[in-house]
């Protein structure tokens, strides 16, 4: 792997916890409008329902309002897809004298809906209509499930159902997916509302994901002396909605911890203090310009996409160089659904507000001034390993899915190779290496033994890059001597 590569992994890796400033600008946005924003319950369920793709965008509006049958069978055919990774072929001709949509047509394909005549596809569909399909279409992406469900409905409005029908609403029901208007009725001929079916469409999805043993696994480990113990999870700092849900372990284990520690604790970033002090080292104070310190072809590369992205030369003029690829980073990989707020970091960031302690390692100011006090020569070489190439945006968007891929799986060994570092490598990259890897990597290592002799006996719940986590000089490796390690998968 080239030099130029290999800046762009480990830029990938260690930086992307310093794009601070886009961190609340790129959560999902619901529309506005007394009337416009989903019910406390149902708010999670329509974020995610949005990021994982189950439902279009102009679902992200009138929550209370009912869904009909087409708008239902969409919502099933983007569940398959996003399951299966797979595009359904619509079939040819509808057997339906009434709709005739793409979507109609590869719900047939798929069998989540059947019959002929007439579909009647702008009738309100039902939560038993609903139960239905989201049931045969987990069935049509894993026919290797097991259905059966040996539960009672004791609910009044389950009692009398047909056997077949019953199988259903069991099965549905007993995985969590559809729960009950109350403990004795579930509801099954009430109307369903968008935000319901958006609530619904994402436990499917994620019991799915569950159930075919497909959720991230992550670089994560449990480290134990005789009387305390701590969770390691190497995080991406960036990423797309694939990366979702985590494994069950890894929820569990932050569930039973007492605080979260990060590198930098993402839930202050707001304070003025902090935001003024990472612009004033991104920019030239002195009436230097980037212009003056890189290659001219390389600054028209930066110039033409900030102007893409709404920033004017004059102001982008006048970033030094590791501020610039940062930025540059960060446009470009926007362009493929990813971004910051979708980062192992924030997520967690996000679950442990006003719930559990949150603890930083190291904090901005410090990770601004590691970034500040690189060499001139560095500062380009990271620039350019961003937008040298023909295709910087895909080149960045193929790393960085190298890297989600490895990131799923918890494949440390990929995770390894991807970070060794070249025997001939420059001495900008042995400099970055050094004060970016390996001396952070010392510190880090320091605090995690820190926390294991904490006399209170907390549970530390540690997310910091997972470039940190692994080879020779990796916090796993560097407690493995004097610490019972065991990598959870």
């Amino acid at each position: 792997m080239k030099v130029k590569v290999k800046v762009i992994l480990l830029s990938l890796i260690m930086v992307l916890t310093l794009q601070v400033n886009v961190f609340a600008a790129d959560q999902v946005q619901f529309e506005t409008g007394i009337d416009e924003q989903p019910s406390a319950w149902a708010s999670d369920g329509v974020k995610w329902s949005s990021l994982y793709g189950l439902v279009d965008n102009d679902f992200l509006s009138k929550y209370q309002a009912n869904i009909n049958k087409e708008e239902l069978l969409g919502i099933g055919v983007n569940l398959y897809e996003r399951l299966t990774g797979k595009e359904i072929t619509p079939i040819s001709n509808s057997p339906f004298t009434d709709a005739s949509s793409e979507n109609i047509l590869k719900a047939c394909a798929i069998k989540i809906v059947e019959g002929k005549g007439k579909l009647e596809p702008k009738k309100a569909a039902t939560r038993l209509d609903v139960t239905t399909v989201i049931y045969k279409t987990i069935k049509a992406a894993y026919p290797g499930f097991n259905f059966k469900a040996d539960i009672k409905l004791n609910q009044k409005d389950a009692v009398n159902l047909p056997a077949s029908v019953s199988d259903i609403v069991k099965y549905i029901h007993s995985k969590n997916i559809l729960k009950g208007k109350s403990n004795d009725f579930l509801g099954l001929n009430s109307l369903c509302t968008r935000q319901e079916i958006m609530v619904v469409a994402t436990r499917a999805y994620e019991f799915s994901i569950y159930e075919s043993g497909t959720a991230s696994k992550g670089p994560f480990w449990k480290v134990s002396d005789d009387d305390s113990s701590v969770y390691l999870l190497g995080s991406i700092h960036i990423a797309d909605p694939s990366l979702y849900p985590l494994s069950q372990k890894i929820l569990d284990a932050f569930e039973e911890s007492d605080s979260l520690v990060l590198e930098i604790d993402l839930a202050n970033l707001t304070q003025t203090d902090a935001i003024q002090y990472m612009q004033q080292k991104m920019a030239y104070q002195d009436g230097d310009t980037l212009d003056k310190n890189v290659p001219k072809e390389l600054y028209d590369s930066f110039i033409e996409l900030c102007k893409k992205n709404g920033i004017p030369e004059i102001i982008a003029r006048n970033y030094k160089p590791w501020a610039a690829a940062m930025l540059a980073q960060n446009f470009l990989l926007a362009e493929s659904n990813m971004d910051a707020s979708l980062g192992i970091d924030m997520f967690f960031t996000t679950k442990a507000i006003g719930k559990k302690e949150i603890l930083e390692i190291e904090g901005t100011k410090f990770q601004v001034d590691l970034f500040d006090s690189f060499s001139k020569e560095l500062q380009v070489q990271y620039l350019s390993g961003i937008l040298g190439s023909e295709n910087p945006a895909a080149q960045q968007i193929d790393v960085v899915k190298n890297l989600l891929k490895a990131w799923k799986e918890g494949n440390i060994s990929d995770l390894e190779k991807m970070l060794e570092l070249e025997e001939d490598a420059s001495i900008e990259m042995k400099e970055f290496n050094e004060n970016l890897i390996i001396k952070r990597n010392d510190n880090m290592t320091k605090k995690v033994k820190e926390y294991l002799a904490d006399p209170s006996g907390k549970t530390y719940f540690i997310v910091v890059g997972a470039g940190h986590m692994v080879g020779d000089n990796g916090i796993a490796t560097q407690l493995k001597n004097d610490y019972t390690l065991e990598q959870i998968k």
